[in-house]
């Protein structure tokens, strides 16, 4: 028979079996291996670090759903758990329109509530209240998010509580004119903002998006839309600093095994914690298909695996469902010289299907670092 007990004093008191029954220790939560966060540009959204993104649904009602290059990286691909970085792109204006009232004097300003050319799609209806004051509509004339951004209404608005009552709004944020005193004159319809631009990321934009992944326990992998050579080396200096978090780089579309390893040569850490993806992938994007960095693909991979399970494993294939062709048909050679080079290859094999060659990172002088 077995003895239950937690007291020690009592194992040896007799012979026998003594069973001690410890609850194990609470979980304990944590941002985990499977957290990606991805730098891009998006047409819509907040700048800072996003919380962690759990379905494609709140996604898009955080940076809309449009052809744009930071929502390309994220199609046909699937993350066990994802953060966001909006880039905040300098030269980017957001959409805004002045309404004036009878005298014909300046009264409320709307404006977009984030930069970018999605602004211009926000329209305004200014009507008499029903029992006072007036009555605001604001839609987004987007027909493909518009069920994630719904029609806001404010009724019986006062003129000095214009901005208070749009303190919630999803789209715009309403201010009043310097020396306004009367409300503004109804509009014919709707109007629509004006003047939003989504201006040109730089070097400098995406470097200040990168630095704040760098929160301790914030993510596991980080990755870009669009990669260069500065931007490379901006995610060789985020590993340094962080220290908990790989990061993934690559290449352009036609870059050749030479160049590929002369790049990865510039990348090489310390702790082995730069990922080089080369060989671009063909996948669909709304109905067209087109090349993608790899890096976005072998971002999903890791997001979806045990820190113990090489990238290059076989079964790993099932994440690179998306993908329809290689760019590159590379022979043994060539993937022994990228191996060699610090680099991870995708490739395309006729018995498996799109699957990582070589899970290793750029780190190969220290024989101990190179798997991943």
């Amino acid at each position: 028979m077995v003895y239950k007990t937690n007291n020690p004093l009592e194992y040896n008191k007799v012979d026998g079996i003594v069973s001690d029954e410890t609850a194990p220790a609470p979980q304990v939560q944590s941002a985990g291996v499977g957290t990606a966060i991805l730098v891009g540009v998006f047409s819509w959204g907040p700048t800072e670090l996003s919380q962690k993104v759990s379905q494609r649904l709140e996604l898009f009602r955080t940076y809309m759903d449009t052809a744009i290059s930071g929502m390309d990286a994220l199609i046909n691909k699937s993350f066990s758990s994802l953060r966001v970085v909006r880039v905040d792109v300098a030269d980017a204006v957001k959409a805004a329109k002045t309404f004036q009232d009878i005298d014909p004097k300046d009264s409320v300003v709307f404006t977009a509530k984030y930069k970018g050319a999605k602004g211009n799609d926000i329209q305004v209806k200014i009507e008499d209240g029903t029992n006072s004051g007036k009555k605001y509509s604001v839609k987004l004339n987007d027909s493909a998010n518009v069920s994630y951004f719904p029609e806001e209404i404010y009724d019986d608005v006062a003129l000095s509580d214009v901005p208070a009552t749009f303190a919630n709004s999803k789209l715009v944020v309403a201010s009043l004119s310097v020396g306004a005193d009367t409300d503004p004159e109804n509009t014919v319809g709707y109007v629509a903002l004006t003047l939003g631009s989504n201006g040109a990321a730089v070097d400098t934009d995406y470097q200040n998006a990168i630095a704040k992944t760098e929160v301790e326990k914030s993510g596991n992998v980080v990755f870009l839309d669009v990669y260069n050579e500065v931007r490379n080396g901006y995610l060789k200096a985020t590993a340094a600093v962080t220290q908990d978090k790989m990061v993934i780089c690559a290449g352009p579309e036609n870059q050749t095994v030479a160049e590929a390893v002369t790049a990865a040569d510039a990348l090489r850490d310390v702790d082995g914690r730069i990922i080089y993806a080369y060989n671009w992938l063909e996948t669909t994007i709304r109905g067209v298909k087109v090349f993608q960095s790899p890096a976005s693909f072998m971002a999903s991979i890791i997001s979806n695996i045990g820190p113990h399970i090489d990238p290059a494993y076989a079964g790993n294939s099932q994440y690179l469902y998306g993908v329809s062709a290689i760019k590159n048909g590379l022979s043994r050679p060539n993937f022994i010289t990228l191996k060699e080079g610090g680099i991870s290859s995708f490739e395309f094999d006729s018995d498996i299907g799109f699957k990582v060659k070589s899970g290793i990172v750029t780190q190969i002088l220290n024989s101990e670092k190179v798997q991943f």
